[in-house]
């Protein structure tokens, strides 16, 4: 959804560094049809469960939103924080 709304900051910032949105959008809608599909309980809704590394993106979002005064983690604090994790690497080479 992030990449086909017009006023979404993550299409904005994505166009800005040139990036091929239609060829993103292919490979998200790839990965996303081969993805698993939880079974069990279908009408329990708001139960999900998350990876380790989905954790750890999220307190870091979390964490840089706190950083810079927001109340919530907002779309923008996801979508960048992969790039701070590999800022943060490059800066211990």
């Amino acid at each position: 959804a992030l990449l086909s709304q017009d006023d979404s900051v993550v299409l904005t910032l994505l166009q800005k560094v040139d990036a091929d949105i239609d060829g993103l959008k292919k490979r998200v809608a790839f990965t996303l049809e081969r993805l698993p599909i939880a079974s069990g309980a279908p009408n329990i809704f708001g139960q999900f469960y998350l990876t380790q590394d989905l954790a750890k993106v999220l307190e870091r979002a979390r964490q840089e939103s706190m950083k810079m005064g927001d109340e919530y983690i907002s779309v923008e604090h996801l979508f960048l924080e992969p790039f701070n994790i590999r800022i943060h690497l490059l800066e211990q080479c």
